[in-house]
C-alpha cells in the first residue's frame, strides 16, 4: 500500500506543480539538445575520416594506374647495374690502384705511345663522401703524337661503352713543340672491400716508368 500511495503522491504533485513540470521538461530538452550536438560531432569526425581514406585510395589508384612507374624502376635498376660494371673490384683499394696503373701502362705500350712518367694516387675524400667508392687518379706524361695519342685516349676510355672497369679523363694538357708532350689525368673508381674480379697484378702502385719499358 505504501508504494501505491507514494506513486499517487508523486502524480498529484506532478499535476499540481507547474514548476516541477517545467523543470523536468527543461532538463529533458537540454539532454536531448546535448545528445544532438554529440551526434553531429561524431558524424563530422566520421565524415572526415572517410574523406581522408577515400583520398588515399584515389592517390593509390592513380599511382598504380600509371604504367611509367614500373618502367622507371626497371630503368633505374638497369642504370645502377651498368654503373657497377664500370667500377674496379680487386679485393682492396691497393690492388685496385695497382690494377689501374697496370691497365694504363699496358694500353700505352700497345698503342705505341712513348711514356715519360706514369704514377697513380688515391684521391682524398671529404667527410660527406661515401667511403664505399674510392676514386683513384692515374697521371701519365707521354710523348705528343696525334697519330698515337688520340687513338690511345679512345682505347683507354672505351670501357665506359663496353660496360667494364673504366677510366674517365679528368684533364688533358698538351705541350706542343719539337719535344712536345701531353699530360693526362685519368680517374677510376675502386670499390672498398669488393671481391677480386681477377688475380692481383704484381706491379708497383706508384712510380715512374721509363719510355718503352714493359711494366
Amino acid at each position: 500500500m505504501s508504494s501505491s500511495l507514494r506513486v499517487d503522491d508523486m502524480a498529484r504533485e506532478w499535476n499540481e506543480s507547474l514548476r516541477l513540470r517545467v523543470g523536468v521538461y527543461l532538463i529533458l530538452g537540454i539532454a536531448w539538445f546535448y545528445g544532438l550536438l554529440l551526434l553531429r560531432d561524431a558524424n563530422l569526425a566520421k565524415r572526415t575520416d572517410w574523406g581522408q581514406i577515400e583520398e588515399r585510395i584515389k592517390r593509390a589508384k592513380s599511382t598504380a594506374a600509371v604504367a611509367e612507374w614500373g618502367a622507371r624502376a626497371i630503368d633505374a635498376k638497369a642504370a645502377v647495374q651498368e654503373w657497377e660494371q664500370l667500377l674496379w673490384k680487386e679485393g682492396s683499394i691497393g690492388l685496385a690502384q695497382a690494377a689501374m696503373q697496370e691497365s694504363v701502362a699496358r694500353s700505352l705500350l700497345a698503342a705505341g705511345v712513348g711514356t715519360r712518367n706514369l704514377r697513380s694516387a688515391i684521391v682524398e675524400q671529404s667527410a660527406a663522401t661515401s667511403d664505399a667508392l674510392v676514386p683513384v687518379r692515374v697521371r701519365a706524361q707521354v710523348e705528343f703524337k696525334p697519330s698515337t695519342l688520340y687513338p690511345w685516349l679512345h682505347t683507354v676510355t672505351k670501357g665506359v661503352y663496353e660496360k667494364k672497369p673504366a677510366f674517365l679523363v679528368d684533364a688533358l694538357t698538351i705541350r706542343a713543340g719539337i719535344n712536345g708532350y701531353a699530360e693526362v689525368e685519368l680517374t677510376g673508381y675502386a670499390v672498398r672491400g669488393a671481391p677480386a674480379a681477377s688475380p692481383a697484378v704484381p706491379t708497383a702502385a706508384s712510380g715512374a716508368l721509363p719510355s718503352g719499358a714493359r711494366p
